[in-house]
């Protein structure tokens, strides 16, 4: 006895096509995967960042849920502290202003793309399986 894997991923597309046709719905999921996202980085970013007082930890913020041009929902989750972009990807390390001598370079961080990435493989699939099944269960 088994189930046919290529029939159940037709099955999903479908409902998942069908349950972007209600927005109200759609919208509503799109914010909580990107509150649990937030939550991800959050978690995140205070393992691998050292200092923890700072704007840095308290700049993670969720965006709207939107539409996008080609038809997807999508939903932002970005850091809005000055010196997320240089812990994110890396930075010079530069001395005092009379030489401004460079003294190497320190390693970005990646917060928010490990996160994602991890999010996406565990989290995101489940959630919004649980969200079709919801729907199924109201009568889409």
């Amino acid at each position: 006895m088994g189930m046919e894997i290529e029939g159940l991923d037709k099955f999903d597309r479908y409902l998942l096509k069908k349950a972007q046709d209600v927005p109200k719905e759609s919208y509503k999921i799109m914010r909580k995967l990107g509150t649990v996202a937030r939550k991800k980085a959050l978690t995140r970013g205070k393992a691998e960042v050292k200092k923890i007082e700072g704007d840095y930890q308290r700049g993670w913020k969720r965006g709207k849920a939107y539409r996008a041009s080609d038809g997807s929902y999508r939903v932002k989750v970005y850091n809005s502290s000055m010196q997320a972009h240089w812990i994110e990807r890396g930075h010079r390390i530069v001395g005092k202003k009379p030489e401004k001598k460079e003294h190497g370079f320190a390693k970005g961080k990646f917060v928010l793309d490990k996160s994602m990435r991890e999010f996406q493989e565990n989290e995101m699939v489940d959630m919004i399986g649980d969200w079709l099944d919801e729907m199924l269960d109201k009568g889409l």
